[in-house]
């Protein structure tokens, strides 16, 4: 990990009607939205080092419809 720089974290969302290469979330809002939708989608928050592009994945989460 980059002890020189700091990491941001970076949450993606994949599912059914968003891009393959998954929706990069900006806002809370924009993530609730997707979670009122009622499709399974899941959320993975990724740790990333801008400097060097060093990442890791932080967790996971689903959303949509349960």
């Amino acid at each position: 990990m980059c002890e020189d720089n700091e990491v941001a974290h970076v949450t993606y969302v994949f599912g059914p009607r968003l891009p393959a290469h998954g929706r990069c979330i900006s806002t809370p809002g924009e993530l609730a939205r997707l979670d009122a939708r009622k499709a399974d989608m899941t959320a993975y928050v990724v740790e990333v080092c801008a400097a060097c592009g060093w990442n890791h994945l932080v967790r996971m989460a689903s959303l949509g419809y349960r």
